[in-house]
Formats: C-alpha cells, structure tokens, sequence
C-alpha cells in the first residue's frame, strides 16, 4: 500500500451526517496527533466487532472471528495521519502483503476520546444495518459500514486514529477532527451478501475451526476463501494470489 502523507489534499468524497448528504474537501497545514491503540481499545474493538458478528440476523454459518493484526493497525494509523476525507481505495493492499483490505473510517469533532468512543463508533456503523434492504443499501442511505463490519470471510482486523487540528469538513472549518481508520482482511462489499445464512459454524471454511458459536482460522496457510474475479467468485490461497481492488468504502462524520 502507498502510503501518502502530504500536506495538502485536494479530494472529494461523499458522506453522511445524520440526514444529510454533505460534500467535504479536506486541505491545509495541519497539526496532526497519531494515536495508536490502547490495549483496552484493541480488545473494545475485536471483542465488539466480534459480538456484533455472531449474533447477527438471520444467523450466519460462517462468520469468521476477528482477530486483531499489528501491521493493519500500522498502515490505518499512517493513512490517519495525512486526515484524509477520503478512503484510500485502490491502494490498500497493504503492500501485496494482503490479498485485499476493507476499510471502515469515522470522522468526530469536538468528541472526547474516552471509553464510550469506540463502542460509539462500531455501534453506528453496525446500526447502517437498518438500511440494508433486499442486499442493496436503501436510496440515499449507506450501509457499506455495517456490510463490512458483518462480512463473513473477513478475519482480521487493524485500526488507528489521528487528531487533526483543522479539517474543512461539510462546508466548514472545525477544529480537532479525529479520523479513524479501520482495515479489514480479507475485505468485503463486493458482492450483495456479507454471510451465509444457517446454523452457527455450519459452513466454516478450511482451515477453520468453530470456537465460540464462530469459525476461527486456525491455519492460516490452509485458510480457503473467497476472491471477486470478473463479477464471479473462486476459492483462494490468501497468500498465493495477487491483490485484486476492492470497491471504495465511504466515511462515517460526527460534526459538532
């Protein structure tokens, strides 16, 4: 993965706060305060993700448990550092290390960063879930958020956060803006269902074992999964097959 960490950005995204369709446009010379996770905010993450996961519904047969990945954490930690308003998109294959990268971001100002912040977080991606109808997110809603967060053959997870000092953000100059950054691997959102349907753990994949009512790769070079080719789907060695681009995820914002 690239991993650009300039001054100035000069891009568009879309993305949602409350109702609203806003446009941003992230620029300036900012002072820009990297955090790297806490413990308690590793396992707060891995451990409500994972809660999330497996008790979704209609119940999944082969959600996979999330376990958390030091160097994901490190590439979301520095693409947070340039406050983006944007998601890195193409790039995130962290290197050709991974097959490919999901990404979750979050964008609050003006918020504490205290022990509610990151249940927050992952509470308001898992609750897109209300707009996801008939395998396609509602007009005028997002729901990529909570596809990702649920997206079965994901496996591990990696995030990281700055504080920025000033981020032009929905037609507005606000003052320290937190960007989250979060990555998933395999990623997820290229095709309309994040599960399988059934029984917990009934359709685990190789290299998996069923722990805690969730299938948990035990074998990470056996572990089989899946990879978009030409609108289809194969079996893959994650470490034996080149990177294929995801599909862009969009931002989460919480403006005060």
């Amino acid at each position: 993965m690239l991993l650009p960490n300039p001054v100035i950005f000069m891009s568009f995204i879309q993305f949602t706060f409350g109702d609203i369709s806003l446009r941003a446009q992230s620029r300036g010379n900012n002072v820009a305060i990297p955090h790297l996770f806490t413990p308690s905010q590793i396992n707060q993450t891995v451990t409500l993700h994972n809660e999330y996961r497996r008790n979704v519904t209609p119940e999944a047969a082969d959600m996979s448990r999330l376990i958390w990945d030091a160097q994901l954490a490190e590439i979301a930690t520095e693409y947070s550092r340039g406050c983006p308003t944007y998601t890195s998109g193409e790039n995130a294959n962290g290197g050709n290390k991974y097959l490919w990268i999901g990404e979750n971001m979050y964008m609050t100002s003006n918020i504490a960063l205290d022990e509610d912040y990151i249940p927050k977080m992952i509470k308001t991606w898992y609750d897109e879930r209300q707009y996801y109808k008939d395998s396609l997110c509602v007009p005028r809603k997002q729901c990529g958020h909570y596809t990702q967060v649920v997206w079965a053959i994901s496996y591990q997870i990696g995030c990281g956060m700055t504080t920025c000092g000033e981020l032009y953000v929905a037609d507005k100059m606000r003052k320290m803006v937190t960007v989250v950054v979060c990555n998933y691997v395999p990623g997820g959102n290229f095709s309309p269902l994040p599960y399988k349907e059934g029984k917990a753990c009934s359709k685990c994949l190789i290299g998996q074992d069923c722990v805690d009512s969730m299938c948990e790769v035990t074998n990470p070079l056996n572990f089989t999964t899946k990879k978009p080719i030409n609108g289809g789907f194969i079996y893959v060695n994650l470490d034996l097959v080149p990177h294929t681009n995801p599909p862009s995820d969009r931002i989460t914002a919480v403006l005060r």
